[in-house]
């Protein structure tokens, strides 16, 4: 079996005058096991998920982790409910004479009973599970969006979002999100199916919210996301960037849940070009 030096090979040394002595740490060896790999896999995939905050970076909030983690993306109320230790992953842990892991418990036992809450009814998992849309990155790309003097298309056509669904209080909006390479994706939002991680795969962004956009033309913009739960540095993030791909951001409604309307004014116009 191979092993891991997980210390480097790392030698301290300390000379004292007097004893002229040398001390050496011991090399730590660490066999690579299963468990060991499950740690590195965890650790790695953790790391991905981590925001570089001093770029203004937010990440997805960790209740969503195992929906990210899910290879076929299980909503995470159905995963892990509203408490976080309820849903599937309540009922797997309870089989104590299961050795699968959890996905691949879940799909062993789809009509398992599950709640959302800790001391909620119970009801069969397959009767709300719902997957999340999670494109390739070659299918994200039908999503993401050229603007030029504050016209926004995709694939060269006029982007217009006011038929869709949105969220409540959102209707003819769309969910936008600006990844960490700078590009912005515009694409539906649907409960259950299309939500802010469906081109991100779950990385880090530099801000997500909900878009209107009427022929090509921005007309409203609210900071608001379940899974990234972006604040002043995101909305801060979205502005300049609209503000230098000319979009007039002292012409359209502006809205983040935890500020005011005074402050977002005053964003904004901080913001303009």
């Amino acid at each position: 079996m191979p092993e891991i030096n997980v210390s480097g090979i790392a030698q301290v040394s300390m000379r004292q005058a007097e004893w002229h002595d040398e001390l050496a740490l011991p090399v730590v060896m660490v066999k690579n096991t299963p468990s060991v790999m499950r740690f590195k896999e965890t650790a790695q995939f953790i790391l991905q998920l981590m925001p570089r905050k001093n770029y203004g970076e937010t990440g997805v909030d960790p209740k969503y982790w195992l929906e990210i983690k899910d290879p076929k993306h299980r909503d995470r109320i159905s995963l892990n409910g509203l408490d976080g230790q309820s849903g599937a992953l309540s009922a797997w842990k309870e089989d104590t004479s299961s050795k699968a892991g959890l996905f691949q418990w879940i799909d062993q036992h789809p009509d398992v009973k599950v709640n959302q809450l800790k001391e909620g009814p119970k009801h069969p998992l397959s009767q709300n599970v719902s997957g999340i849309n999670y494109v390739s990155v070659e299918k994200a790309v039908d999503y993401q969006v050229t603007i030029s003097q504050g016209e926004w298309k995709i694939g060269g056509e006029l982007l217009d979002t006011t038929h869709l669904t949105g969220k409540p209080g959102m209707e003819g909006h769309a969910a936008i999100v600006v990844h960490r390479g700078g590009n912005i994706f515009v694409h539906p939002y649907e409960k259950g199916k299309w939500q802010h991680t469906s081109t991100t795969a779950g990385q880090p962004v530099l801000a997500a919210g909900m878009i209107r956009i009427e022929q090509g033309r921005m007309k409203s913009f609210h900071l608001d996301s379940g899974h990234y739960a972006p604040l002043l540095p995101q909305l801060r993030n979205i502005l300049i960037r609209l503000s230098a791909e000319g979009v007039n951001i002292n012409d359209i409604d502006v809205y983040a849940k935890h500020m005011s309307q005074d402050d977002v004014k005053v964003l904004v116009s901080q913001c303009s070009c």
